[in-house]
C-alpha cells in the first residue's frame, strides 16, 4: 500500500504523455527538415534543368543553322544534276526525265523542310522568296521539258534555267553566310551559358549536400541530444545511481519530457529507499518473530516485543494486553520507549470489559491520529498517559482474541497503514508465541503427570511385589504361630492358672497373638486375608469408630463429622472398613501432637476421565468417598510416594510398625477401590478413600453358632505344615474328635474315597504341593 502512494506511476504517466508529444514534435521536425531538403533540392534541380533547357535550345538553333549549309549544298547538288541533263540532247534529256523530275521534287521537299525549323519572320520571308524562285525555275524547266526541238528556244530556256538556279544558289549562299555569322555568335553565347550551367549545377550540388548537414545538425540538437541525455540518464540509473538528474534544457516540450524523466528518477530513488526501509523492517521483524516462537519466558518476550514496537513504529509508549493464567481477567503492561525506564506494575482489566470492547470493535485494528474527541480503550488503566495518537491491534485466535498490542503517541508524524501492518504481524506472532507457551506448559504438565503416573505405577507394582512377599512370609509365619499358640493353649490346660508356669505360658500366648496380629496386617496388605463382604452403609461404622476414638484420644483434638445423607451402599467387610477409618484417624492424631481438629467426611462423588488421567489407579464411575483430614505438619514431597510401603514410618523408633497405611492400602484394594492423598507441609493432610457403589441391598443379618464343648465328629485335617496338623489333631482329639491326617490334596482324596461315609468335616489348606486345596475341594464335592 505504501508503494502505491509513491510518485512513480504518476511520473510514468506524465513521461508517457510528454514522450508522445516529443515524438510528435520530433516527427514534425523531421518532416519539416526533409521537406526543406527536398524543396532546396527541387529548386537546385529546377535551376539546373532550366539552364540545361536554355543551353539545349541554343544548341538546337546552332544545329539548325548548320543544317542551312547542308540544305544549300543539297540544293546545289540537285541543281547541278538537273543542269547536266539540261544541256544534253533532247533524246538523252527525255530518257532521264524521271530523274530530272525526282531531283526537282527533292528541291521542293528540301525547301519545304526548312519551314519545320525556322520561325523567324525574316528567314521565313527569305524562304518564301526562295520558294517563288524555285517555282519559276520549275516553270522554266517545264517549258524545257515540253520543248522538243533543239533550237534557240531551247537554248534560251537552258540558259534561263542556269541563271535561275544561280540566283537560287546565290540566295541560299547568302543565307548560309549570314547563318555562319549567327552560328559564331550563338556558339560563343552557348559556351558561356554552358559554363554558367556548370557553375549553377555545382552550386546546386554543393547546397544540396551542405543544407542537409545543417538540417541534420539542427535535428541532432533538437532530437538526438535529448535522446542521448535520456539514454545517459537511463545508464546512470541502471548503474544504481537512482535519482540521477539530467541538466539538459531544450524546447518547452523536450524540457517537460526531461523534467518528467527527472521526476521519475527521483521517484525511483524514493521507491528504492522505501523498499530498502521496508526490507530492513522485514529483516527486523524476522529477527524479532523467530525468538518469539521459541521463547518460554514471558518477561523476556514482553521486553523484546516492547523494544521492537518502539524501534519499528517509533511509538513513545507500548501497551501489551495479556490474559492472566490463574484468574478471569487481563493484565495491561505499559512500556516507555526509553529503555532505561522500567515498566510499571501491570493494570488489571476484567474479562467482561475486554470482551465488550472486542465485540464493539469487531476484532478490527484501530488507527486513530486524533484522539481528542475519541475515547481511548482502557484509558483509566493507562497510569496517567494521555494518548493523542493510538494504534490498537488484537492478537487473534480461533475463538476471538488472546490479547492486544498498542502503540501510543508516535515520536514523529502520524501512524500509517504500514505501521498497522507491522503491528498486525507482531500481534499474529505474539498470538502464536502465547499458544506455544501454553502448549509448552501443557506439555510440561503432561510430562509431570506422566512421570507421576509412571511413579504411581511403579509404586503400585512395588507394593504388589511387597504384598506378595509379605503375604508369603506372613502365611508361613502364621502357620508357625498357629502351632506355637495352639500348643501353648494345650499346655495351659494342664497348669493351674495361679502357677508360675501358667503365667509364663500366658505371656508366651499373648506374644504369639501379638505376632499373629502383625501377620494379619501383612495378609490384609497383601490382600490374602479372607473378607466377609456385605452391602453396608458407611456412616454407622464411621460413627462407631468415632465413639471409640473420642474416649481414647487427647482432649486437645476434636473430631468433626460431615457425613452425607442417603448415601448408597458399598460392598465391604465392616470390620476392615472400621479398621481403615481407625488407622487413618490414629495417623491424623499422631500428626497433631499439640492438638487440632480431625474432619471425617462421607459423600457420593462421580469420577470422570479427567480425574482418572491424574490418578491411574482410578476408574470412571460413582464412588462413596470417605476422607479423613487433619491440621498437622503434613507430609514432605520426598517421602509422600513411600507412605504405603510396609514397615516405612516417620515415627520414632518403637512408636510405629509401619504397617498401618500399608494395611489401609491393602484393604482398599481388596474392596476394588483406591486411595488419594493430598498434603501440604505445615497445612495438614487429607486421605480420601474411594469405595465403589454396591448394586445390591444390604443384608445385615448375622448368623451365630453356639460352640459345643464336646464334638463327636470325624475330621480330616489336610495341610502340608506338620506343626499345624499335629497341633490341630492334638487339640481336636482332646475335644473328642476322630482325626485323619493328609499332607496334600492327593492324600486327602484317597482318604475321602476310603472313608467317605465316616467323614463329617474337612479342614483344608489351600496352598499345598502335588495337589492344592482348590482342586482337592472340587473332587471332594463330586464324591460327597
Amino acid at each position: 500500500d505504501r508503494y502505491k502512494k509513491l510518485q512513480l506511476p504518476q511520473s510514468l504517466k506524465r513521461f508517457k504523455k510528454y514522450l508522445n508529444r516529443s515524438v510528435y514534435l520530433m516527427r514534425k521536425y523531421i518532416i519539416t527538415c526533409f521537406a526543406l531538403i527536398f524543396t532546396l533540392f527541387g529548386i537546385g534541380s529546377g535551376v539546373s534543368i532550366y539552364q540545361l533547357l536554355k543551353t539545349t535550345t541554343n544548341l538546337r538553333d546552332l544545329i539548325s543553322l548548320h543544317e542551312i549549309k547542308d540544305i544549300s549544298e543539297s540544293l546545289s547538288f540537285r541543281f547541278q544534276k538537273i543542269q547536266n541533263y539540261t544541256f544534253s540532247s533532247p533524246a538523252y534529256f527525255a530518257e532521264n526525265l524521271d530523274e530530272i523530275v525526282y531531283n526537282t521534287e527533292m528541291v521542293n521537299q528540301i525547301v519545304a523542310g526548312c519551314y519545320d525549323c525556322h520561325h523567324n519572320p525574316e528567314v521565313e520571308d527569305e524562304l518564301r522568296e526562295v520558294e517563288s524562285l524555285i517555282q519559276k525555275y520549275e516553270e522554266q524547266l517545264s517549258y524545257l521539258i515540253t520543248t522538243v526541238s533543239d533550237g534557240d528556244r531551247r537554248q534560251n530556256l537552258q540558259l534561263n534555267l542556269i541563271d535561275q538556279s544561280s540566283v537560287i544558289l546565290a540566295k541560299m549562299q547568302d543565307m548560309v553566310t549570314r547563318a555562319g555569322n549567327t552560328i559564331n555568335i550563338k556558339t560563343a553565347l552557348t559556351m558561356r551559358r554552358l559554363d554558367e550551367s556548370y557553375v549553377i549545377l555545382a552550386l546546386s550540388i554543393v547546397f544540396t549536400f551542405l543544407i542537409p548537414l545543417f538540417v541534420a545538425r539542427y535535428l541532432a540538437n533538437r532530437i538526438i541530444k535529448p535522446i542521448n541525455e535520456l539514454r545517459l540518464g537511463a545508464e546512470r540509473i541502471a548503474e544504481g545511481k537512482l535519482g540521477y538528474q539530467t541538466q539538459y534544457h531544450g524546447s518547452e516540450e523536450i524540457k517537460k519530457l526531461i523534467n518528467t524523466f527527472n521526476d521519475m528518477s527521483a521517484a525511483l530513488a524514493q521507491k528504492e529507499d522505501t523498499i530498502q526501509s521496508t526490507l530492513q523492517k522485514l529483516n527486523q521483524l524476522n529477527h524479532i518473530t523467530l525468538p518469539l516462537h521459541s521463547a518460554h519466558d514471558m518477561n523476556l518476550i514482553l521486553g523484546k516485543l516492547s523494544s521492537s514496537i518502539s524501534g519499528l513504529i517509533g511509538a513513545e509508549h507500548v501497551g501489551i494486553l495479556l490474559p492472566e493464567e490463574t484468574d478471569d481477567h487481563y493484565l495491561l503492561y505499559l512500556f516507555a520507549a526509553d529503555a532505561e525506564k522500567k515498566p510499571g506494575d501491570p493494570s488489571s482489566i476484567s474479562n467482561t470489559e475486554v470482551l465488550q470492547y472486542y465485540a464493539e470493535s469487531g476484532g478490527h485494528p484501530i488507527l486513530e491520529n486524533n484522539m481528542q474527541d475519541k475515547t481511548c480503550p482502557f484509558a483509566q488503566k493507562m497510569q496517567g498517559l494521555s494518548p493523542d495518537k493510538l494504534l490498537f491491534v488484537w492478537m487473534p485466535t480461533k475463538n476471538g482474541a488472546s490479547g492486544a498490542l498498542m502503540a501510543i503517541n508516535k515520536k514523529e508524524g502520524t501512524f500509517s497503514e504500514e505501521d498497522a501492518g507491522i503491528l498486525g504481524i507482531l500481534a499474529n506472532n505474539m498470538s502464536v508465541a502465547l499458544e506455544n507457551i501454553r502448549l509448552f506448559k501443557d506439555a510440561q504438565q503432561h510430562m509431570l503427570d506422566l512421570k507421576s503416573t509412571q511413579r504411581q505405577l511403579i509404586e503400585a507394582e512395588k507394593l504388589t511385589a511387597l504384598g506378595t512377599l509379605a503375604g508369603g512370609v506372613a502365611h508361613d509365619f502364621n502357620n508357625i504361630l498357629c502351632g506355637i499358640i495352639g500348643y501353648v493353649a494345650l499346655l495351659k490346660r494342664n497348669h493351674d492358672p495361679e502357677a508360675k508356669d501358667y503365667k509364663m505360658l500366658d505371656t508366651i500366648e499373648k506374644a504369639g497373638f501379638r505376632a499373629a496380629n502383625l501377620t494379619k496386617q501383612l495378609l490384609t496388605f497383601s490382600r490374602q486375608e479372607v473378607m466377609d463382604l456385605q452391602a453396608i452403609s458407611v456412616n454407622p461404622h464411621i460413627e462407631s469408630v468415632v465413639q471409640i476414638l473420642e474416649n481414647t484420644i487427647s482432649k486437645m483434638i476434636t473430631i468433626k463429622l460431615e457425613l452425607g445423607e442417603s448415601l448408597p451402599y458399598v460392598l465391604s467387610d465392616p470390620a476392615q472398613l472400621e479398621q481403615v477409618v481407625m488407622n487413618l484417624a490414629v495417623n491424623a492424631r499422631d500428626a497433631m501432637p499439640h492438638g487440632g481438629q480431625i474432619i471425617i467426611r462421607s459423600e457420593l462423588v462421580a469420577v470422570d476421565e479427567e480425574f482418572c488421567r491424574g490418578n491411574p489407579q482410578a476408574r470412571p464411575g460413582e464412588y462413596v468417598r470417605v476422607s479423613v483430614s487433619d491440621q498437622g505438619h503434613g507430609i514432605d514431597r520426598e517421602i509422600l510416594p513411600r507412605i504405603f510401603d510396609p514397615f516405612f514410618t516417620t515415627k520414632e523408633f518403637g512408636k510405629g510398625t509401619g504397617l498401618g497405611l500399608a494395611m489401609v492400602y491393602g484393604i482398599v484394594k481388596n474392596h476394588k477401590g483406591f486411595i488419594v492423598v493430598a498434603s501440604k507441609p505445615g497445612k495438614g493432610s487429607t486421605f480420601s478413600v474411594y469405595l465403589p457403589e454396591a448394586k445390591m441391598a444390604a443384608d445385615n443379618k448375622m448368623h451365630a453358632i453356639a460352640p459345643d464343648q464336646k464334638i463327636r465328629a470325624s475330621v480330616l485335617i489336610v495341610d502340608d505344615e506338620e506343626l499345624v496338623t499335629s497341633m490341630l489333631a492334638e487339640h481336636l482329639t482332646s475335644l473328642g474328635c476322630n482325626i485323619y491326617l493328609a499332607g496334600n490334596g492327593e492324600e486327602a482324596i484317597d482318604i475321602v474315597n476310603r472313608h467317605r461315609n465316616e467323614l463329617d468335616i474337612v479342614i483344608l489348606d489351600i496352598n499345598m504341593p502335588v495337589m492344592d486345596g482348590k482342586d482337592a475341594y472340587a473332587k471332594m464335592l463330586e464324591m460327597k
